[in-house]
């Protein structure tokens, strides 16, 4: 696995922050899947599962277990040392992931090869990329009670309220240490035996609860590929944990530490461990002033949630909606707007003509 050197930055409102969050953690490793896919890889038979330790002979390296998870975005970043037993185990912390990421993987059409498809408990609300016709580009998000639309004519700001399916918050913070474990230097592993038995075998649970806090940023600009960013403390007196880790795909990030390095001798992990986050990183010149927005996720809770709530959120003035498209006799009529009859949406992300002969109902 290579890291690439890239210069990070963020926003020219932000700078101070980040200032602060370089003088705890220097030093950073990058990783940003490869394109087209790595040829010269170790040879199955010579390799070894850095999660379980195990070798060639004592398990099987048959799969193709990615760095970053398909369902963050397809990518081909694919590793030597993730055995077949230790996939299969991870793929269930994976699907977990999804539950939870629920409608908002589909709307930013997130996906392994293809936009994959939401469908909530019940069937109450669908999410799908329609597969043919002139506006197959578009996602398509039906509720036929219409329930699951709001609009907020003051604000001007369209919600999409929904039921996620069933996951388990614990098993999501797990999937994001593997990812993190997945990105360190191979000879790092040693100094984090504790992270490994925790998200193989459950062990020590009760002392990664506290840490499973983890902050989310949405912001104004999306990434193409998913990237992932380890940062490392350079003074060990520090009191800060080793390694935080930074990790984003289309226009979300998130952020956690991973606690328990063997190193880290000067922290009290059993009390109040001080944390601290970079702002949205970019890595480009244009630094124009951005907002975003911030919240701190508690994924501490090993019971498995049903029924959670999500949302997604975008902004459309009503006054736009001067008139309606009649799909039966395909004609504009002269309508008022009336958001609580709204029983889909048809989103893009392409600027371009609609066709409304093809906006099937």
């Amino acid at each position: 696995m290579e890291s690439e050197t890239i210069t990070v930055t963020t926003y020219a409102n932000y700078a101070d922050k980040l200032d602060i969050f370089f003088q705890h953690y220097p030093n950073h490793r990058i990783y940003i899947p490869p394109i087209p896919p790595i040829l010269n890889r170790i040879p199955k038979k010579n390799r070894i599962c850095r999660f379980c330790g195990k070798d060639a002979t004592q398990t099987k390296f048959k799969h193709e277990p990615h760095i970053i998870p398909r369902l963050l975005g397809h990518n081909y970043g694919v590793s030597d040392f993730e055995c077949d037993t230790c996939n299969l185990h991870f793929g269930t912390l994976e699907n977990h992931f999804a539950d939870y990421l629920g409608l908002s993987r589909t709307v930013t059409a997130v996906g392994r090869n293809k936009v994959p498809k939401f469908t909530s408990p019940l069937d109450s609300l669908i999410a799908a990329k329609t597969s043919s016709g002139a506006n197959k580009d578009f996602i398509t998000i039906s509720d036929e009670s219409g329930d699951n639309f709001y609009f907020d004519q003051e604000k001007s700001s369209w919600q999409i309220i929904y039921k996620k399916n069933p996951h388990t918050p614990l098993n999501v913070y797990k999937c994001l240490l593997k990812i993190a474990l997945s990105v360190l230097p191979g000879y790092e592993l040693k100094n984090y035996q504790a992270v490994r038995e925790f998200i193989l075998k459950g062990s020590h649970t009760e002392y990664f609860k506290p840490f499973a806090k983890v902050v989310r940023m949405t912001t104004e600009f999306s990434t193409e590929l998913p990237y992932c960013i380890i940062f490392e403390k350079q003074n060990l007196k520090d009191q800060v944990p080793m390694h935080m880790m930074y990790l984003a795909f289309e226009n979300v990030s998130y952020q956690i530490c991973i606690p328990f390095h063997k190193l880290d001798t000067e922290i009290n992990f059993s009390g109040i461990v001080d944390l601290v986050y970079a702002p949205p990183l970019i890595f480009t010149d244009d630094k124009k002033p951005a907002e975003f927005h911030c919240d701190m996720l508690d994924l501490s809770s090993s019971e498995q949630l049903k029924g959670q709530q999500g949302f997604i959120s975008f902004r459309a003035d009503s006054k736009l909606f001067t008139n309606a498209y009649d799909t039966k006799t395909k004609q504009f009529v002269d309508k008022p707007f009336v958001p609580n009859q709204i029983t889909k949406v048809f989103l893009s992300k392409h600027h371009g003509p609609i066709d409304f002969n093809d906006l099937s109902v």
